[in-house]
């Protein structure tokens, strides 16, 4: 008896799993406190799923393909059952760099699908660091980048499934 592509990870056929976009947020922290953090950067990496809304991302200080293979890992890992993983991507440099083909050589199971050049509303994870950034990024007043960190990843852990669990009220 076939599963259908959309059953549970418990059945004998492991269903693909469908994931929208990779998007790479950055934020920044305008601190006048600590000159040695004024303007420090961070950037999170990212995939919605889009059956179930899930979030999963993975953070560093440089947006690199380093950064894009983390989040593959990561993605490797959580579906590790998985015959198949898709991703619908943007047409970011990381996403076809030699280093992310290489990477991608070694782990076959991941199908990479871009989405047309300068079409940025047609990936859904762009409505979550729009939310991110509308919510916690925009004119924050942390005194430091541990502190906006922490409320990025208390949003980033709540927000899951996105859209539609009341990320806008609650207190973050």
């Amino acid at each position: 008896k076939d599963a259908s592509p959309q059953s549970s990870a418990s059945a004998r056929r492991i269903p693909v799993r469908i994931l929208s976009g990779n998007g790479v947020h950055r934020f920044r922290n305008h601190c006048s406190t600590s000159p040695e953090y004024a303007n420090a950067k961070h950037y999170l990496a990212g995939v919605l799923h889009a059956g179930n809304g899930r979030v999963l991302y993975v953070s560093g200080i440089k947006k690199n393909s380093s950064l894009f293979i983390a989040m593959l890992e990561k993605l490797r890992h959580h579906y590790r059952r998985a015959k198949t993983i898709t991703l619908i991507l943007d047409n970011y440099i990381i996403h076809k760099s030699k280093q992310t083909e290489r990477w991608l050589k070694k782990n076959p199971k991941f199908c990479l699908v871009f989405q047309p050049v300068y079409s940025p509303w047609v990936n859904h994870i762009e409505r979550l660091w729009h939310k991110l950034h509308e919510t916690i990024t925009r004119n924050h007043q942390c005194r430091g980048m541990a502190s906006l960190l922490a409320r990025v990843k208390h949003f980033m852990d709540t927000v899951s499934p996105f859209p539609g669990n009341g990320y806008g009220t609650a207190k973050v």
